[in-house]
């Protein structure tokens, strides 16, 4: 795909973030569909950003960034998780390379998946996913992540591959899961009796691949 001129670099990685949480609306088990609407509006919101910026501007946007964060956090804190993602995915226009932003996003959006659950099963899939892009997307910029982030980030991966074998997934399974293993997951417990895992592990190469890392990590411990 040629982007216009008018789309910055910016604009490009907010579609494919954006488009990924779509494209799993589009292919959920759960009979979930995205819409032609829901792009356009999308593509309505992107197509206004800047191509050029000054240091005032900038300037700007950090500070309007930072606030942002703050108040997300707090939005958090009280439990209102739903209006924290909200903002902290508009603030990706602001700055898509931000490691606090991202790492954030990625913490906001896991917590979302746990309450969605129960509450909302349907969206659970797309927001899962959607975490685990953001997480790659952090990756890509970054390696210099703290061991709480680290956990974090091979739970996300762990809750994702799960998600998949859900929606019976097999080969996005396959990477999620071993993306998680990769980043340390340990909870042997999930491994042996997480129920979503039930159905995988009657399939002879993602129950090895399961079995693996149960012995890999019993090693370790």
């Amino acid at each position: 795909m040629i982007w216009p001129n008018r789309f910055t670099a910016l604009s490009a990685c907010a579609v494919m973030i954006a488009a990924t949480a779509i494209g799993c609306r589009q292919g959920n088990n759960d009979g979930m569909s995205g819409s032609a609407s829901s792009q356009e509006e999308l593509m309505k919101g992107i197509m206004t950003v800047p191509t050029t910026e000054t240091p005032e501007s900038l300037a700007a946007k950090k500070t309007q960034l930072q606030e942002n964060l703050k108040q997300a956090q707090e939005l958090s804190a009280q439990g209102k998780i739903r209006e924290a993602v909200k903002l902290l995915e508009s603030s990706v226009l602001l700055d898509h390379k931000d490691r606090e932003l991202l790492v954030e996003v990625v913490r906001a959006k896991r917590a979302l998946a746990k309450i969605q659950v129960t509450e909302e099963p349907t969206e659970f899939y797309p927001t899962i996913v959607s975490a685990g892009a953001y997480l790659r997307t952090l990756q890509g910029y970054f390696s210099d992540f703290t061991k709480e982030e680290k956990e974090l980030f091979a739970g996300v991966l762990f809750d994702e591959a799960c998600a998949h074998a859900r929606s019976n997934r097999r080969d996005e399974f396959s990477g999620a899961f071993s993306a998680a293993i990769s980043e340390g997951f340990a909870d042997i417990e999930r491994l042996k009796s997480d129920h979503d895992l039930n159905e995988f592990r009657k399939v002879p190469d993602l129950k090895s691949m399961i079995d693996q890392a149960i012995e890999s990590i019993s090693k370790k411990k």
